[in-house]
């Protein structure tokens, strides 16, 4: 059975008509929204895939290739109109009232206000990561050194948006992925065995206080396994969800916080079948699951699963990087 959030987003669309949607997610090159069950699913945008619905469910970022191989970052409104173009970009965030985004490019970390286009810089550098807090009032992210493979390093900051200040949180090179809820920041200490880079989960205060060891996975580099890495956090930062890290999956694992339990959630399986972890409603009762073959997007579907375990439930066919308005 779904959890009260999912069932209240659903029936917010319900009311709300062509001006909101619950759920978004990628069939066939192009971005399609539905209700947060996966009902009424309708086609938004052709030529583009990873679309994420802001979190009052009213506007759609999602990327295109375009000339050379770029990721262009676009935001439309999920009602229509024309789509708006933010730029060149690898990853975004919707602030938790939906009026903003942070987006970054190769370079450099923007805020965005997607009704304008108008960006403006925080920081330069190469980012791993980035979030929003759940006032809307800071950013979390990994900074990067630019480099790959054995000689990647990342360290965890804070810039808060009032001022730009800019907080370095960590200081060991080997700390990424980080997500923020309620009182806590999780993120992914790394390491490499071999050409593997291994992930264990951290726990940490925004202020950097209170650092410690949260979660290990399996570390078993002849099974492809390399660790446990973060998805997303609740918004009151009492439900993490992550993912055990393999070469061909990232299946999902649920933990509470700070206590540490931890769920093995039950995925649909079966011959050649991998799951990866999609996305945690906002207050991290269900999380949202895409199944399917390894090599490629064909015959993929989305289900949701309780956090704590439970049968899943189909949303959606032949679907895949889907994610619900937070």
């Amino acid at each position: 059975m779904l959890g009260g959030a999912l069932i209240a987003l659903a029936a917010l669309v319900s009311t709300a008509g062509a001006d909101r949607a619950g759920l978004a997610f990628t069939r066939a090159n192009t971005v399609w929204v539905a209700h947060a069950d996966g009902s009424r699913a309708r086609r938004l945008v052709r030529g583009a895939t990873d679309g994420r619905l802001s979190p009052d469910g009213r506007r759609l970022a999602y990327f295109r290739v375009e000339r050379c191989d770029r990721i262009v970052l676009y935001v439309v409104g999920v009602a229509g109109g024309r789509a708006r173009r933010i730029g060149e970009s690898r990853g975004s965030d919707w602030s938790p009232d939906g009026s903003r985004l942070v987006t970054d490019s190769r370079t450099a970390l923007y805020l965005v206000d997607p009704a304008t286009g108008a960006r403006r810089k925080l920081d330069r550098g190469d980012f791993a990561w980035t979030r929003f807090a759940p006032d809307g009032r800071s950013l979390v992210y990994g900074r990067a050194n630019r480099k790959v493979g054995r000689a990647y390093r990342s360290d965890i900051y804070v810039l808060r948006l009032s001022d730009g200040r800019i907080t370095r949180l960590t200081r060991d090179g080997h700390s990424d992925r980080p997500v923020w809820g309620g009182r806590w920041i999780v993120y992914r200490h790394f390491w490499f065995a071999g050409d593997w880079s291994m992930g264990r989960l951290r726990l940490m205060r925004p202020d950097g206080s209170a650092d410690r060891s949260f979660a290990r996975g399996d570390e078993r580099t002849s099974k492809a396994r390399m660790g446990l890495d973060t998805v997303e956090l609740s918004r009151d930062g009492a439900h993490l969800l992550a993912c055990a890290a393999a070469e061909f999956l990232c299946p999902p694992v649920t933990f509470e916080v700070p206590s540490g339990r931890r769920h093995r959630l039950t995925v649909p399986s079966g011959r050649g079948l991998v799951a990866y972890a999609a996305d945690l409603s906002r207050d991290g009762r269900d999380v949202l699951v895409d199944v399917g073959p390894f090599d490629g997007y064909a015959h993929h579907r989305v289900y949701s699963i309780p956090f704590a375990g439970g049968t899943p439930r189909l949303l959606v066919r032949e679907a895949h990087s889907a994610s619900w308005a937070r």
